[in-house]
């Protein structure tokens, strides 16, 4: 079963340049994740990790699985000074709800896919929030971080997925070597 030359399409069933696709994005996502960023787009700012993982899961699951997740994880983990396998978890349970509406996204439009995404990050990101309470043991003000401000990274990364398209046809042609 091959891919289509859609816009989705990364060029990974091609060979090696899926991989190399997947490391770049994964490193770029990582790389705007930990540049400095000003005042208040700090706290709101779109999680790109999460969104590159959720990304990849769907457009290129043979490069990008559970191990993939687990990994990027625990370099979160390292570099959010959190306990290991914390994010590793969320990261996974992620993979794992994408996996399983991976067949329904060629089926849904831009907006729809973007709901469904939206889904997957907030779940995740409930998930991260959940285990760094049950560590702290600070459940009495659980109920205080559940608001729709933990979630707005979620939203605008969800509101990123619209142009993600376009940004894959670019990167994709030049991992592929494509002049046009």
């Amino acid at each position: 079963m091959g891919y289509s030359s859609d816009a989705w399409n990364s060029g990974g069933a091609r060979g090696g340049g899926g991989y190399v696709f997947a490391g770049a994005a994964l490193f770029a996502s990582v790389a705007l994740e930990f540049a400095p960023w000003p005042g208040v787009v700090k706290d709101i700012k779109p999680l790109f990790p999460n969104l590159a993982l959720v990304y990849l899961v769907i457009h290129n699951p043979r490069a990008v699985n559970y191990a993939a997740a687990v990994l990027l994880g625990v370099l979160m983990d390292l570099a959010n000074q959190l306990p290991l396998g914390f994010t590793a978890i969320s990261y996974s349970a992620m993979v794992f709800m994408t996996n399983g509406m991976r067949g329904r996204f060629s089926l849904l439009g831009p907006f729809g896919q973007a709901v469904h995404v939206l889904f997957v990050l907030c779940c995740g990101q409930a998930l991260l929030e959940v285990l760094k309470t049950a560590e702290s043991g600070g459940w009495g003000k659980f109920a205080d971080k559940l608001d729709w401000v933990l979630f707005a990274p979620s939203i605008f990364s969800a509101g990123l997925w619209l142009f993600l398209p376009l940004l894959a046809r670019r990167l994709g042609r030049a991992f592929r070597g494509d002049g046009s």
